[in-house]
């Protein structure tokens, strides 16, 4: 997804990723990514979480809304594992006080997870880029 972006323009890498199914959904994860970044500073309490400072997260949260923005199925796992409860995001939601808002994220994480992984095991069947 990521040469497509690179070598196409903007309405060529549009016209494909729409045949794309899950596509849209991968969006969506990102923006719950970016939420989470918006709530997130520096000094963001994350030790709970295995960070030593809020820095060290935004980092591996950066690399992640990258690597979801081009539909990476490898991240997205890595992600469930991350809104598991007791896992990252829920400690440092907890840590600073946005548990609450946490919780409504992690809800829609876990509906787009599971509707992205069943769309993929219906097309694992047959190759999505044959769509075109």
């Amino acid at each position: 997804m990521t040469e497509l972006y690179e070598k196409s323009d903007v309405e060529t890498y549009k016209l494909f990723v729409d045949k794309i199914s899950f596509y849209n959904d991968f969006q969506k994860v990102k923006h719950i990514l970016e939420t989470i970044k918006s709530w997130t500073t520096d000094e963001t309490d994350t030790v709970w979480a295995g960070y030593d400072n809020g820095k060290e997260f935004l980092v591996d949260l950066n690399a992640d809304i990258e690597k979801i923005k081009f539909c990476d199925f490898e991240t997205l796992d890595k992600l469930n594992m991350e809104f598991a409860p007791t896992s990252t995001y829920q400690e440092i939601s907890l840590s600073n006080g946005w548990a609450d808002e946490y919780i409504k994220l992690a809800e829609q994480f876990d509906k787009l997870y599971e509707k992205i992984k069943s769309i993929k095991t219906i097309e694992s069947k047959k190759a999505w880029w044959q769509f075109w």
